[in-house]
């Protein structure tokens, strides 16, 4: 596809690839009408279609993911432009305006009719999936269930109890510039289901990112870490606009060549959780142990070990 602009003097070339049409035309329509502002942005979203927006829209894509090109001039006056996709549970967004006020204007409309995916009272946090693809890195929202710690706290060792009811109060919030969790244990004593009661009962103040292939994050692919970290969504601030933190889990089953490790001591979740300032910069990061048998205290800020209950503990599990 050729455009051409007499005004610019820039030719736009563009190979047409259906999925992308509309991608294609809001490009092509920036560059005709010499339209100056332009943003980018994304959140994870609680819409489950953009059929809010398809009234607005000048063309409409639906295959695996969803997007529309929308001509939004009788709302916000000419030149007002937006390009809107849907994926994963996140809306990727691109605006064209005259005024950069133009821009929030129409980034605030689309989180009304695309709501951002919140917290629920049914115990439902949204998780982002982050994986990297032959196109970089990738993230897909989804919603889970998860306990309240309250409801599970008796089913871990008296020790591991303890430390984890430590981090749940409500005036807990990790040390200045990040902190790690190490995990780790036999299969089936709790660890991801402790997780997501964490993700449960930080939900006010810190959002829960899931690493599928760790040995990629830390790997061949430095700028996967640095787009995942810098990555910039919806909830910049906490409930008291102090910066909301993220929490980045990570597992590694112990089955990597050239590891050994005994399957009762099988490294679980690795947690670290990040501040999010209200720039959005995350802040100093603490060193993850290459492997947790070496890992120092230092390093790991708090080690968990769940395992199988004593007799105290099942006596007191069994007596609800």
């Amino acid at each position: 596809m050729t455009t051409s602009s007499t005004d610019t003097r820039l030719q736009l070339t563009d190979e047409v690839i259906l999925s992308q049409l509309g991608e294609t035309r809001f490009t092509a329509a920036v560059i005709e009408r010499g339209i100056p502002h332009t943003s980018l942005t994304h959140w994870t979203t609680a819409a489950g279609s953009l059929d809010a927006v398809v009234p607005h829209a000048l063309t409409t894509v639906r295959d695996r993911e969803s997007s529309a090109l929308l001509d939004l001039e009788p709302l916000f006056g000419p030149d007002a432009l937006a390009h809107v996709r849907l994926t994963g549970g996140t809306v990727y967004v691109s605006l064209a305006g005259p005024e950069p006020a133009v821009l929030d204007d129409l980034e605030r409309w689309l989180r009304e009719v695309l709501p951002p995916a919140r917290s629920t009272e049914e115990r439902e946090v949204p998780v982002s999936f982050w994986s990297h693809g032959s196109h970089g890195p990738r993230a897909f929202s989804r919603r889970i269930v998860v306990p309240e710690w309250s409801g599970i706290a008796d089913n871990y060792p008296s020790a591991v109890r303890e430390q984890l009811t430590r981090l749940v109060t409500p005036s807990f919030r990790p040390a200045q510039g990040g902190q790690l969790l190490l995990w780790y244990g036999p299969p089936g004593t709790g660890k991801t289901y402790a997780l997501r009661a964490l993700g449960w009962e930080w939900r006010r103040w810190c959002s829960m990112h899931y690493v599928v292939d760790p040995e990629v994050f830390f790997g061949t692919r430095a700028g996967y870490m640095l787009e995942v970290v810098l990555d910039e969504d919806d909830d910049d601030d906490d409930e008291g606009g102090d910066g909301r933190w993220r929490l980045l889990v990570l597992e590694e089953d112990g089955r990597a060549p050239g590891r050994r490790r005994q399957a009762a001591d099988r490294p679980g979740p690795l947690a670290a959780a990040q501040p999010r300032g209200r720039d959005g910069r995350p802040g100093p990061a603490r060193p993850r142990p290459r492997d947790h048998e070496r890992a120092a205290p230092a390093a790991a800020s708090r080690r968990l070990a769940p395992g199988p209950l004593c007799r105290a503990d099942r006596v007191r599990a069994l007596r609800g």
